[in-house]
């Protein structure tokens, strides 16, 4: 997604096979100073969950996500950036991806 802060990119996501909270693992491209604060994950059916990401080793972060057996999610992630202040300092990217090939 372009915008005037600059690109913000889902490189890769990957699932783990360990519990049952913040099981997928994604990795982005910010502009400097951006970071992911939420993420929603939704599919077609109206189906969502948010949490809080939490960033691990190698740049990835981890979060929950829906049945991956879905056609479609579609990831919503607002990043935020201590460089600005009111609206400034937040953004909504929204992915679509398809959480496994059948």
């Amino acid at each position: 997604m372009k915008t005037s802060a600059g690109v913000f990119t889902l490189k890769r996501l990957t699932h783990r096979e360990v519990g049952l909270r913040r099981r997928e693992e994604a990795h982005f491209s910010a502009p400097p100073g951006w970071r992911p604060r939420i993420i929603t994950v939704r599919d077609a059916w109206g189906n969502q969950i948010t949490s809080r990401p939490k960033a691990v080793r190698g740049g990835g972060i981890r979060f929950s996500g829906l049945c991956r057996y879905e056609d479609a999610w579609e990831i919503e992630v607002q990043f935020i950036t201590p460089r600005a202040t009111g609206p400034d300092s937040r953004l909504t990217a929204r992915f679509r991806v398809r959480p496994l090939t059948h």
